[in-house]
């Protein structure tokens, strides 16, 4: 049983270091850093009000971390597919001894770690609030998680999307609409819009699908298991439609 895993897992640990590589090797991957680093300082102590709130706890970084991901994630996600697609090197990739899901989840865990050095590198402002007062660890850690299972469902779309295109641009925009819209859809502004053209029932159904309903749960540091399935399963399935987009090129090759 061990030795199947070893052997399934190769191909998907050979492509993650690939992955990886290229990352490190990117110039813009310092740009990314520094950037998602400047908005993660900036804006809790501008629109989060981190000091006049006058509380020990991480809301002035979680609430505006789904409109930072907006942008950064699309950014980060644009080129997996889009770019092997543009650079004819995905044809020599899917004649490799690798399945289309073992290289879809080795660009998803090369993203996803890029992205958890990024929230990482956050981590000063826990120390922070530590030593500025006596926060709820627990709830923090829950915040945390909360950011985590956000940015693994939006960079599972994002490859998604990548995957259906040859340009980094196409990719890059259509995640930002795609995510976007999945996330103010659970607003209280256009919740409200909704209550008024949609009867209730169908109102709470497209309510329920945004991002943002469900990661409310995680910024009052109680997350409901609904909540952890909810971006599971949409990561899940995000995964699956990119499988078979690049199942659907392979055939074309």
């Amino acid at each position: 049983m061990l030795a199947k895993i070893k052997i399934y897992l190769a191909p998907i640990t050979a492509l993650y270091h690939k992955e990886c590589n290229d990352f490190l090797n990117s110039a813009a991957t310092a740009v990314f850093l520094i950037f998602f680093l400047l908005a993660c300082g900036i804006l809790p102590f501008t629109v989060g009000q981190f000091f006049f709130r006058n509380q020990s706890d991480l809301q002035s970084l979680f609430i505006p971390l789904p409109w930072i991901f907006i942008l950064f994630i699309p950014a980060l996600t644009m080129r997996t597919w889009a770019e092997e697609r543009r650079l004819g090197t995905l044809e020599l990739l899917l004649t490799l001894p690798i399945t289309p899901c073992q290289a879809s989840l080795a660009k998803l865990a090369a993203c996803a770690t890029l992205l958890l050095v990024a929230l990482a590198l956050t981590l000063p402002l826990w120390i922070t609030i530590t030593l500025l007062g006596s926060p709820d660890h627990g709830a923090l850690a829950v915040g945390y998680l909360g950011a985590i299972l956000l940015a693994l469902a939006q960079i599972s779309i994002g490859i998604f999307l990548s995957a259906l295109v040859r340009s980094q641009t196409a990719a890059f925009i259509l995640t930002v609409a795609t995510i976007a819209t999945l996330t103010v859809i659970g607003s209280t502004n256009v919740a409200q819009i909704l209550e008024s053209i949609f009867p209730d029932y169908l109102q709470r159904a497209i309510t329920t699908m945004s991002m943002s309903d469900h990661y409310k749960g995680f910024l009052r540091g109680s997350s409901s298991l609904g909540d952890v399935v909810y971006f599971v399963s949409l990561c899940s399935a995000a995964l699956l439609l990119t499988v078979l987009a690049v199942k659907r090129t392979s055939e074309d090759v």
